[in-house]
């Protein structure tokens, strides 16, 4: 492996590296909305539990709050999946541009 990487050409080193950063960026806006989202379905969760003894009107407000919850979760992972599909895209925009270059 280390053979390989010595023999390699700055070209391919510069796509490897760019590729790699890529992917340890997207990784870590992934994470992030990990860690915001994880307390809201966590709360959802709590939230669902109290519905269930509260039970009646009280325990549909708590239902729709849960909901809500559980959804801002959902936005704040698909925002993020959408991020780091974005910088991949740069990234592979960026090796392509690149590679025609040669």
């Amino acid at each position: 492996l280390l053979l390989a990487a010595c023999s390699q050409s700055p070209q391919a080193r510069q796509i490897d590296e760019i590729r790699d950063t890529a992917d340890r960026q997207a990784d870590q806006i992934e994470k992030q909305a990990d860690e915001r989202a994880e307390p809201l379905d966590t709360q959802a969760k709590q939230l669902r539990e109290q519905a269930r003894q509260a039970g009646g009107y009280d325990g549909k407000r708590l239902e729709v709050q849960a909901e809500s919850l559980e959804k801002q979760a959902e936005l704040i992972r698909d925002q993020a999946e959408e991020q780091a599909e974005a910088v991949k895209a740069a990234a592979n925009a960026r090796v392509q541009a690149i590679e025609a270059s040669n």
